[in-house]
């Protein structure tokens, strides 16, 4: 016998539906279980009688798990019987998909980027953000917020400006206006809050990343007064600045390699760049 929901039923989860487009990773487990038996427990009763009402819920599962399985339509062996919420977890998250249920949600409607474009352009303008650094925000669903930091790399390690602020320390300032002065919950946004992620984009590294010009750059490192003693030569990027890891030989005394390290440094500056962007290791 199969378990027919009345239209009274029906409309009781109709009102719970979100019209939100589903984004199963809001949500925990807790929630799928609780689809699980949502169902489980109306089917139950109908498939079995009122008096299962009176039987502990692990009874119900030990006994009827397999049936209800078949009933929904998931294909299960008679020896699989029920051992965990896991199990749960997945048939609720089925019921989601493939019934195409949306749990509810307090994820509001109007994007949060939209609703306080006013209020994050007055927060970008107090970060004070260097000439090399722009921001953008890309919001796919309501209150799921990436910010970007897009980095013009030449220009930041050109810069003479003294603030040792690198892009993830900017986009911890602006959450922390966020949080502090407008009151924004960070969270869950299913939940209402604001789920805020940042990552850096660097840009404008051609003249470092590009294998002939690291080529001249190794070139020149080498033809300096000490460089017969580097071995080898490694230079690599990120949001913080350049990186330059020196190799030596094995007749390089720890005075020796100081000194390239020194000449190196003052390379750069001669070049242009802030010494402070630009990290050799020895």
């Amino acid at each position: 016998m199969k378990y027919i929901i009345s239209e009274s039923h029906f409309n009781h989860y109709i009102r719970i539906i979100s019209e939100q487009e589903q984004d199963l990773s809001d949500y925990d487990n807790e929630d799928f279980i609780e689809i699980f038996f949502e169902y489980f427990r109306p089917w139950v009763k109908s498939t079995h009688g009122d008096d299962t009402g009176k039987y502990p819920m692990s009874y119900l599962l030990k006994k009827y798990y397999i049936e209800f399985c078949r009933y929904v339509g998931l294909e299960v062996d008679d020896d699989d019987n029920y051992y965990g919420h896991r199990q749960l977890i997945n048939i609720g998250k089925q019921f989601v998909i493939a019934r195409q249920h949306k749990l509810p949600t307090l994820r509001p409607s109007v994007k949060f980027t939209e609703k306080y474009s006013k209020q994050i352009e007055h927060i970008i303008r107090m970060l004070k953000l260097p000439e090399w650094l722009t921001v953008s925000f890309e919001e796919e669903s309501p209150y799921n917020v990436e910010m970007s930091l897009n980095v013009d790399f030449v220009g930041m390690i050109k810069s003479k400006d003294k603030t040792d602020k690198n892009p993830d320390r900017y986009a911890r300032d602006f959450e922390e206006y966020l949080t502090n002065y407008m009151g924004v919950e960070m969270g869950n946004p299913s939940h209402g809050e604001l789920q805020f992620t940042h990552l850096s984009k660097i840009n404008n590294t051609d003249e470092f990343t590009n294998v002939n010009n690291q080529k001249k750059l190794k070139s020149k490192m080498k033809s300096m007064s000490l460089g017969q003693y580097i071995h080898s030569i490694g230079i690599s990027i990120s949001d913080k600045g350049l990186r330059v890891d020196l190799s030596f030989k094995r007749t390089s005394g720890y005075r020796t390699k100081q000194m390239v390290r020194e000449d190196i440094q003052k390379l750069f500056t001669d070049m242009g760049y802030n010494g402070d962007k630009v990290r050799v290791n020895i």
